[in-house]
């Protein structure tokens, strides 16, 4: 072995650093309202009996939403915050400062898990 791949991390090594690099950026991120939101394109997701189930295939984990995680999932389409906020308040009885605050924390947890894109 020459010295040149003796010190070369394996893929899974850096593959997984990527990940938690990507995670600790992404934490960082502030959404903000005018931030633009989309399903990740390598995301399969379905709306059966009215819950969304969301698989990663890089994870093969599949996520199963409630009636509100899927209501906003439905939306992430290209959608501001701000527009995603405005429908969740007219089909629910929320306010606006609520949904706001849970649309984000949803939001920046899916991103977290790559399920959403921000644009």
């Amino acid at each position: 072995m020459n010295k040149k791949t003796k010190n070369l991390p394996d893929k899974k090594k850096a593959s997984a650093g990527n990940r938690k690099n990507l995670k600790k950026k992404a934490s960082k991120f502030v959404l903000s309202e005018q931030t633009r939101v989309r399903k990740h394109p390598n995301v399969a997701s379905r709306i059966i009996d009215g819950q969304g189930v969301i698989i990663t295939p890089y994870s093969r984990k599949m996520q199963i939403l409630n009636e509100v995680a899927t209501f906003i999932w439905s939306l992430c389409d290209g959608r501001s915050v701000r527009e995603i906020v405005e429908k969740i308040t007219k089909e629910y009885d929320v306010s606006r400062v609520r949904a706001l605050r849970d649309a984000k924390e949803f939001l920046m947890q899916i991103h977290r898990r790559g399920m959403v894109e921000f644009l």
